[in-house]
């Protein structure tokens, strides 16, 4: 609807709120979406999906790479040779944020390209060291106690 014009306010609006350094990168973004979505001359109810900073990579070690397997091989090791009260299991996917998500990155073309154009302010008040990330391409694994609610009062140990 507004062209170029769009692209415009939202370098201005960005420019702007670089120099506030009160605003974090969850708020950087929010206002983004906020400021172009107030342009838009529909006023229906609408959900807008977008990506907000810290983004956190999903990492899955499946085992098909020599050093993927190897690491798989290793946590079943010692899952059957530890001895313990509690019975000892692994999940193959963390379904929680770990900074371990920064061992790795995608590295499709397509699935950065989406992830860049579906997260405002990436590049800007957002920076992802993808391309150290895929040159690390660790697999990597969480060892510990499953729980919920990490960092609140509310934390709590899964037996």
């Amino acid at each position: 609807e507004m062209g170029n014009e769009l692209d415009e306010r939202i370098a201005k609006l960005t420019e702007e709120m670089l120099k506030d350094e009160s605003i974090d990168q969850r708020d950087f973004s929010l206002k983004l979406v906020e400021e172009v979505h107030s342009l838009w001359s529909d006023r229906e109810p609408v959900v807008i999906v977008y990506y907000t900073p810290p983004y956190y990579p999903h990492i899955y070690v499946e085992g098909s790479a020599p050093k993927e397997k190897a690491l798989l091989d290793a946590v079943a090791d010692a899952v059957s040779t530890t001895e313990s009260d509690y019975k000892l299991v692994y999940k193959k996917f963390f379904p929680y944020i770990s900074d371990l998500s920064y061992g790795a990155a995608p590295k499709d073309p397509k699935i950065i390209a989406a992830l860049k154009d579906n997260m405002p302010g990436f590049g800007t008040k957002y920076d992802l060291p993808l391309e150290d990330m895929q040159k690390l391409d660790l697999p990597v694994l969480d060892i510990g106690a499953f729980g919920k609610d990490a960092h609140k009062f509310t934390e709590r140990i899964e037996k």
